[in-house]
């Protein structure tokens, strides 16, 4: 197991079933369901963010996580939109369940 519980990455993404979502999509209802990991990503990790002052942050992580799903063909890149403000990059994946 990782440093969070992977099955806790599985069960967010189960809420995307049949639509799109940006991975910031995906960090909301993240943060939202399971607060006390997001709690240790962000501790281990830092928030992320522009002016975060951090290469490698949570908002990473669960990039990362979601990365890990489309390479064993659980949800698709349909393409890069423009990130949220303060996101840390001007372009942020969006992803198919």
């Amino acid at each position: 197991m990782g440093i969070i519980n992977p099955n806790h990455i599985d069960e967010v993404l189960g809420q995307f079933r049949g639509r799109q979502f940006t991975t910031a999509d995906f960090k909301s209802l993240f943060q939202s369901l399971y607060p006390d990991d997001w709690a240790i990503l962000v501790n281990r990790y830092g928030d992320g963010g522009r002016g975060g002052g951090q290469y490698y942050s949570a908002n990473c992580y669960l990039g990362h996580r979601l990365k890990d799903r489309e390479r064993k063909g659980m949800i698709s890149l349909v393409e890069f939109v423009s990130a949220p403000p303060l996101w840390g990059n001007d372009v942020i994946a969006n992803w198919e369940y």
